[in-house]
């Protein structure tokens, strides 16, 4: 069951700023996308990962922030999508802020897939 669409609706309000965001169910979960790559990530619990990687990784555990962890096959599989913390859904800025790190790794990845 994905995120429910009230929470959804105030994420993507909360996110304007950034310009137009979409989303799309990806393995369970709703996936939040800008220009075709995806930044973060939405359970259906309502709980919100940003796209992480090896430029931005140490603001997400400097902050002790967990990664996105779902089970596959009997195990627990990581992404590179870590939860900030969970204040930021109480500051649009907050979240602008962690949602623009998630956008920049979401970029850089674009850069190094092969097309």
């Amino acid at each position: 069951m994905p995120a429910s669409s009230a929470f959804l609706d105030f994420l993507l309000d909360q996110l304007e700023p950034l310009g137009p965001v979409a989303t799309r169910r990806m393995f369970g979960c709703t996936g939040l996308f800008q220009h075709g790559r995806m930044f973060a990530v939405v359970t259906p619990a309502g709980r919100v990962y940003m796209k992480a990687d090896a430029a931005n990784l140490e603001h997400f555990t400097r902050q002790e922030c967990q990664p996105f962890i779902y089970r596959s096959r009997g195990k627990d599989v990581t992404l590179g999508y870590y939860e900030p913390p969970e204040t930021v859904l109480d500051d649009q800025d907050d979240l602008l802020h962690w949602a623009q790190l998630g956008l920049a790794a979401a970029a850089r990845a674009a850069q190094t897939t092969p097309r």
